[in-house]
């Protein structure tokens, strides 16, 4: 199953993958610097795979909150009879 689809929402999905490359690239540069001893570039680019990897988290939880709202809908659809109506 596809990662990114699975983890956000469609209208998501661009801004994830891009957050993914830049984090997946600044842990790699930070590896680099390093090994070269380059500790404020590697503090630098951990930084940046930091914001990286908050940004995913918040957009996992939009959808994780986006599902619970659908199911909870749907549920008080069925629940009001408003279910049948709806194809539900």
């Amino acid at each position: 199953m596809d990662l990114v689809k699975e983890h956000f929402l469609p209208q998501d999905e661009r801004e994830a993958t891009a957050e993914m490359v830049c984090a997946s690239y600044c842990l790699d540069q930070a590896r680099i610097a390093i090994f070269q001893e380059d500790y404020k570039r590697a503090l630098a680019y951990f930084e940046n795979a930091t914001r990286s990897i908050r940004e995913l988290a918040r957009l996992n939880e939009k959808k994780k909150t986006h599902v619970k709202l659908e199911k909870l809908i749907t549920e008080l659809a069925k629940n009001s009879g408003f279910g049948k109506e709806l194809g539900l």
